[in-house]
């Protein structure tokens, strides 16, 4: 996914942009792409799937409102539930890659060493 760097960012809108995050509990990140997607036009689907992807549970939402009064519980809980499914991509990456190489394996042809080199190459990255 193509990243954004803005350089020189005025302090007070950024606090700003920090606020209504934490207001909406997204990420500073989330809370950005929405706004000019808003401004925009039509928004991106591809990104409304990745923020409901990462929808907070009220229950869970609830509790992490109750210990952190603040903006960095929002942006803890969501990092947190990012990595979450970070790592179980991660998983799913290496059961895929194993099974390829035990099927690899029980091939006896020469195409066979082939995936099993496709296999550990993917199960590297």
């Amino acid at each position: 996914m193509p990243s954004l760097v803005i350089k020189d960012f005025p302090e007070s809108l950024h606090g700003r942009l920090r606020a209504e995050a934490a207001q909406h509990h997204r990420s500073l990140t989330r809370q950005v792409i929405y706004l000019l997607e808003t401004v925009c036009g039509q928004p991106n689907p591809a990104a409304n799937t990745a923020e409901t992807h990462y929808a907070v549970p009220a229950e869970v939402q609830a509790l992490f409102d109750a210990a952190f009064h603040d903006q960095d519980g929002n942006a803890l809980l969501a990092r947190l539930m990012r990595e979450a499914a970070e790592q179980e991509l991660q998983r799913q990456r290496r059961r895929a890659a194993v099974a390829a190489i035990k099927q690899a394996r029980a091939e006896t042809t020469p195409q066979s060493a082939e995936a099993i080199q496709t296999a550990l190459a993917e199960l590297r990255r």
